[in-house]
């Protein structure tokens, strides 16, 4: 996604070239920034949502699995 940011941050520097308004170019770098903070807080919490699957995924099998491998388990 950033790398399409770019380029379109570069269209607007290249053809207002002629027109440069640094008002135009902030604001197209503020609704960049908006964009990919919103991407990042969309990420977090498919990552949340995920980890919060894979712990109530978790079951005592799980755990006594985990323990044999880790050679926990009382003889």
């Amino acid at each position: 996604m950033v790398p399409s940011l770019n380029r379109r941050c570069l269209k607007l520097i290249v053809h207002n070239s002629a027109e440069c308004y640094p008002q135009r170019i902030v604001q197209e770098l503020r609704n960049m920034d908006g964009r990919l903070r919103n991407t990042i807080k969309q990420q977090q919490k498919a990552v949340e949502a995920t980890f919060i699957e894979w712990e109530r995924g978790k079951s005592p099998t799980h755990e006594s699995n985990t323990k044999l491998v880790e050679g926990k388990v009382a003889n």
